[in-house]
């Protein structure tokens, strides 16, 4: 993983798990990306990287606000 990544995907995890904490639900993909300073697209990008590592997870994918946080050092 590149350094550029690691450091998005970091933000893009706490941002969710601390957005969790707050509002007791998951984030839009538009708000993690506001919320690291990334467009869109490359929010979905990392976000989706994420799932197929497991550092992120779903119950329902492509469904809105359905992340939560996995194992990062997975």
């Amino acid at each position: 993983m590149k350094n550029y990544e690691r450091i998005v995907c970091n933000q893009i995890y706490r941002f969710i798990r601390d957005y969790h904490k707050t509002y007791q639900y998951a984030p839009s993909t538009q708000e993690i990306a506001m919320g690291v300073g990334v467009s869109l697209p490359t929010a979905s990008r990392y976000i989706n990287r994420m799932l197929e590592r497991g550092e992120l997870e779903t119950d329902h994918k492509g469904q809105p606000r359905c992340l939560r946080v996995g194992d990062i050092n997975g």
